[in-house]
């Protein structure tokens, strides 16, 4: 039955030829939007993806590490009762605005820019993003007044190593820059907690939203999972690991923010539209073909038989479409990444995508089948 649905679908192809588009574009906006959505996601973890800390601590009510949410003194004072602990660092979010300061003589005002100021340990082993900071880089904080850019919000603002930004309207010199610190609707900017806590209205940074938690190097394996059960049922810390924390703090952002809810819905909406269209497509091509499939029933094929080559048509259809959106999405992720645009591209997400567009062709498929009905053998006497 394959080989004779790949046969004539090789024959036929112009008339599967607007599925196949159809469907590959389908597939292709709705892989790029999951990945760049799942982008700016992770973008938003980058105090956590950047970070040697594989155990954070926080409220036990909150889901994601950007809540805001303060993490109380009696609780966090509790890390350093348990023996396998060696250190912990806090980490506290502050939200303020960025712009360039104004030239002398000038009265343009600057655009300002929303960001989230994230003040980190200037110890060199720091565990506070650092897995991005160098030694070198971490030194040079303890300046004060010295901040790390995102390396695209840096090229925006046309600013670079050595020039002075205003961060809550106090100037700020910058000292570094790196990539992954652009968030989904701000940015975040590095700078040491003393110069963190300076800047005006910025007291209660003070007061950590997480605690990083760094282990005994030998500490027996399973501490971490140990740990996490032990304060499952705490009325005020939670532990968790890192990904754990980024999966949640990215499924947050997912379903319950309203740009994550808008590109969900345009995904929604993509699917719909394709299901109608594809199944237009593959009714007409069944319709075209209906003297074709008349005279396979006065061969002896069966109504069953000719509704699994249609339905085997649909699929070679959909593998067809499949490998053409798997080859340009590749080409894509791979440009975008090239010029630093965040992508997230995970194999559940592909195989998502997959099953979704398989299973639109295939509802499309069944929705074609009713032209079967007309394929009756006397229609070849007329």
């Amino acid at each position: 039955m394959l080989r004779v649905a790949w046969k004539s679908v090789r024959h036929d192809w112009r008339r599967y030829l607007p599925a196949v588009i159809c469907v590959s574009v389908s597939g292709l906006l709705m892989i790029m939007q999951l990945a760049l959505m799942l982008g700016a996601f992770r973008n938003v973890s980058a105090p956590l993806s950047m970070s040697s800390a594989l155990l954070w601590a926080g409220p036990a009510e909150e889901t994601s590490f950007d809540s805001g949410t303060s993490l109380q003194t009696p609780a966090s004072s509790l890390l350093w009762l348990i023996p396998e602990v060696e250190r912990v660092e806090p980490f506290a979010l502050a939200f303020s605005t960025m712009s360039l300061p104004v030239p002398p003589g000038e009265t343009t005002i600057p655009k300002e820019h929303f960001i989230q100021v994230v003040g980190t340990s200037i110890k060199k082993d720091a565990m506070l993003f650092g897995d991005v900071i160098s030694p070198a880089l971490r030194e040079s904080l303890a300046e004060p007044g010295t901040v790390i850019l995102d390396k695209v919000v840096a090229g925006v603002m046309g600013v670079g190593i050595g020039d002075n930004i205003l961060v809550q309207s106090k100037m700020m010199r910058v000292v570094g820059v790196l990539d992954g610190l652009r968030g989904v609707m701000m940015s975040t900017v590095l700078t040491s907690q003393a110069t963190a806590r300076s800047l005006p209205g910025q007291e209660s940074v003070g007061v950590p939203n997480f605690i990083l938690v760094g282990l005994a190097p030998d500490a027996p394996a399973g501490t971490v999972d140990r740990l996490i059960t032990e304060f499952q049922t705490h009325p005020d810390l939670r532990l968790w690991k890192k990904d754990e924390l980024i999966t949640s703090t990215m499924e947050q952002w997912a379903l319950k923010s309203a740009i994550g809810v808008i590109f969900l819905s345009s995904i929604g909406i993509a699917l719909i539209v394709t299901l109608l269209v594809v199944s237009q497509s593959l009714s007409a091509a069944v319709g075209a073909s209906i003297r074709e499939y008349a005279a396979l029933r006065a061969y002896g094929f069966s109504y069953r038989r000719l509704q699994r080559l249609v339905l085997a048509q649909g699929g070679i259809v959909g593998i067809a479409a499949l490998g053409v959106t798997g080859l340009v999405a590749t080409l894509l992720i791979g440009y975008l990444q090239g010029k630093g645009v965040a992508v997230f591209v995970t194999v559940p997400l592909v195989l998502w995508s997959a099953c979704a567009l398989m299973a639109c062709v295939f509802v499309s498929n069944l929705i074609a089948l009713r032209r079967l009905r007309k394929a009756d053998p006397a229609a070849l006497l007329r």
